[in-house]
């Protein structure tokens, strides 16, 4: 073989070289981008809502007297009502419980038109289910929907406590809104004392809704009426009932993460599956 044969050889394998390599590039490179495509596919984007975009709750059914009957209270205020639901009633307890057990959702879901019965439902819930400790403390489940929480009887955190508000007053024109109340981090501290500091403080959530432009809320260890002029003082209230230190709050609609959070399986732990696509500033909610 000549040099002149060799050198068009040569070249001809560099060729073929290159382009072996290339293509094996570019399928690694198709793959991956299939893949990050399809994972972008599976994440959910879930904005903040800001103060201003939630309006009042025009609730669809007014049968007030209806319900202060069924707490067993004649002319009673909203604040007696409130703390009936908020300490609970063994008699209504039993009458909801036999009603878990016999009705199905949609008859249940329509039996609820109120945040009083609503939070009497959730303790209901509770003394059925179970609540979900750890160490005293109430441990996330993850993120079920309103199907699986009852079906499937799973233990009560604040996360279900806010589902089921939030899956039983839907039809009755509340918004499905989720309070995010953060706990305020120490400063100062390092990777590993950031990370034990994290397993022994939980953040909180509950459900927002709002009335004659004042803000109230419902979760598992107290439902608050709707008196509160803005979010943060809200979120504030809750933070010191439940004994955390607040830092910060965010607000979802759970109508917009674009999943069946009432009827789907089990979703990934709903504090990454519900973290806003931006944090807005303190001042957005003022």
């Amino acid at each position: 073989m000549d040099k002149k044969e060799k050198l068009k050889y040569g070249v001809l394998w560099t060729i073929i070289t290159g382009l072996t390599i290339g293509t094996a590039i570019n399928f690694y490179s198709m793959y991956y981008k299939l893949k990050e495509q399809k994972e972008n596919n599976n994440k959910i984007v879930v904005h903040t809502i800001l103060e201003e975009q939630i309006k009042n709750t025009n609730p669809k059914d007014l049968r007030y007297s209806q319900l202060e009957k069924e707490l067993r209270m004649n002319n009673s205020n909203s604040k007696d009502l409130y703390e009936l639901a908020s300490k609970g009633n063994e008699e209504i307890f039993r009458k909801y419980k036999t009603i878990l057990k016999k009705a199905d959702l949609y008859f249940i879901r329509k039996m609820v038109y109120h945040p009083i019965q609503a939070r009497t439902l959730i303790k209901t819930y509770e003394k059925r289910n179970g609540v979900n400790k750890k160490s005293g403390k109430v441990v996330g489940n993850g993120f079920y929907s309103y199907e699986t929480i009852h079906n499937k009887k799973i233990k009560m955190t604040c996360t279900e406590a806010a589902i089921i508000a939030a899956a039983t007053l839907k039809d009755d024109g509340y918004r499905p809104l989720l309070l995010f109340i953060n706990q305020k981090q120490p400063k100062g501290l390092n990777e590993k004392e950031l990370k034990k500091w994290k397993q022994n403080n939980y953040d909180h959530v509950v459900f927002l809704y709002k009335q004659n432009d004042k803000y109230g809320s419902i979760c598992g260890n107290i439902i608050l009426e709707n008196k509160f002029s803005n979010i943060e003082t809200l979120a504030r209230e809750v933070a010191e009932i439940s004994q955390i230190t607040y830092g910060s709050h965010h607000v979802i609609d759970l109508d917009e993460t674009g999943i069946d959070w009432l009827n789907h399986k089990k979703f990934p732990n709903i504090w990454s599956i519900l973290e806003p696509k931006t944090q807005k500033k303190l001042e957005n909610y003022k």
